[in-house]
């Protein structure tokens, strides 16, 4: 994980900005950082992040124009 072997306050503490950052279109920020992208893929396959990040609580859920100006700026 961030800073070890296994899941820690670092991991809670970026995962949502990443998280926020990939619902808006961002995702390519860090397609040149394979660590950063086997870290995502690794913290949103973890049991706790479905139920975390419900349907409906991502801000491209319950604000869909907020992912569509963000389609078209990237």
């Amino acid at each position: 994980m961030a800073a070890g072997k296994r899941h820690s306050l670092a991991d809670v503490a970026v995962m949502p900005a990443l998280v926020r950052m990939a619902d808006l279109g961002q995702a390519a920020q860090w397609q040149d950082l394979p660590r950063v992208a086997a870290w995502f893929d690794n913290i949103r396959s973890h049991p706790a992040f479905t139920p975390t990040f419900y349907h409906g609580s991502l801000l491209s859920e319950r604000f869909p124009h907020l992912s569509e100006k963000a389609a078209k700026h990237a």
